[in-house]
Formats: structure tokens, sequence, C-alpha cells
């Protein structure tokens, strides 16, 4: 079985409308091969809003697993994040 692979330039994150309590504020982007050997590739700040917000890399990335980690939210006393889309481009 062949592994089509394609250099792939960020990802895309949706916040979920009317639920600005669980909106993540920072996010720090890893990539790998596979989920034992993931980098931390770089981290963002998102807008509280619900329009489409892209990370893009510094340059395309070719990867098979990314990991995202939300250490912050919209809402100091959030313990948890959500999303309504999360898509690479």
């Amino acid at each position: 079985m062949t592994q089509e692979t394609s250099d792939l330039h960020g990802i895309y994150f949706t916040l979920r409308q009317n639920n600005t309590g669980t909106q993540p504020k920072h996010v720090e982007v890893w990539l790998g091969p596979d989920k034992d050997h993931l980098t931390k590739y770089t981290e963002a700040d998102l807008i509280g809003q619900n329009a489409q917000q892209a990370v893009a890399f510094a340059t395309p990335q070719t990867f098979r697993v990314f990991k995202l980690v939300f250490t912050s939210g919209q809402n100091a006393n959030a313990t948890y994040a959500s999303m309504a889309e999360i898509s690479v481009y």
C-alpha cells in the first residue's frame, strides 16, 4: 500500500458559535510522521470570533499526524476547548 504525501501550508480553525466560554485562545501545533515523533512546529493566538481563521506555516510541510494543544482560552476560567471545524490546507 502506498501513501500519498503533499505539502501543506497551514491549518484552518473555526470556533463554535454561541459558546464563547470554551473558545480556545492560544494553540500549539505539533507535526510529525507518527504519534510517537511529533515536534512543536509553531504556536499562535486565535481571535474570539466565528469566522474561519488560518495558522499559516512558514514553509510548506509534509506530515502524517498533527496534534493541537490549546494552552489558554478566550475565557480565563475555561477548563476545556471546543471547535466547530479544523482542516489543513
